[in-house]
């Protein structure tokens, strides 16, 4: 995801029976803090007998840390009226994390990279989401719904939503617990230069219409720093809660 302004977007083309679509593949070990996180999250596992019961963690412990996908998406609305662009996937590989992130270069090729993450998502046991429920999986299976994909069975019930166990832990000792303030305060990172959530939809308009790569890469980046947080989140969460 680095390069000189106005370089091309890094990635291959995917073919499915839909069509195509860009992906993008990285490792945490090109990003800031990326091995940190790496460490937090497996420190989970080895503590697992001594975790807090409130946070749910026992659904995260109970499968291995490579059957275990992390999910966060780019869309171009609040409801699945609308397109959605860009699904970013994090997943455990043995060695650190790995990030596929699937591109949509135009609203055409939705289609195609909603079939490719169907069959993604099949592969693992748990999703872990921050708002997944309320948001990103009402948004995938409205989307599929639409383009005639049938959505992966049983998707919802297979979702840990790190916001309803961050509010259960935080809500009342911070401003909110929006993905960033946690990340900002309890992570203690704090992003520079980052494009905001709410220009999203504009900045992928923008794309669209100028064809300017340095736009989605940012979008791009942004998406990837989401995934990296929520899983120090998942650390954070297993931390001794202080009375």
């Amino acid at each position: 995801m680095s390069g000189s302004p106005g370089c091309s977007i890094s990635g291959y083309e995917v073919k499915t029976p839909l069509g195509s679509f860009l992906l993008s593949v990285g490792s945490s070990r090109d990003l800031p803090d990326g091995e940190r996180a790496v460490r937090r999250f497996l420190s989970v596992f080895e503590n697992r007998f001594n975790l807090p019961r409130r946070y749910g963690l026992e659904a995260v412990v109970s499968k291995p840390p490579h059957r275990i996908l992390f999910l966060d998406i780019e869309t171009t609305g609040l409801s699945p009226r609308y397109p959605m662009f860009l699904v970013g996937l994090m997943y455990y590989d043995g060695e650190g994390f790995r990030f596929e992130q699937l591109l949509a270069r135009n609203p055409s090729e939705e289609g195609a990279m909603l079939y490719h993450l169907r069959g993604l998502m099949e592969e693992f046991d748990l999703v872990v989401t921050f708002n997944g429920g309320s948001f990103d999986l009402p948004y995938i299976i409205g989307r599929m719904t639409r383009l005639g994909i049938d959505p992966p069975e049983g998707l919802r019930e297979k979702n840990y939503d790190l916001l309803i166990y961050s509010r259960k832990k935080w809500r009342g000792t911070l401003p909110n617990c929006r993905l960033q303030t946690l990340e900002r305060e309890i992570c203690g990172r704090r992003r520079v230069g980052d494009i905001p959530s709410s220009m999203i939809p504009a900045a992928y308009r923008e794309f669209l219409a100028s064809g300017d790569p340095r736009i989605i890469r940012a979008i791009m980046f942004h998406n990837l720093l989401d995934l990296l947080t929520m899983a120090e989140l998942i650390a954070a969460l297993a931390e001794v809660d202080h009375l």
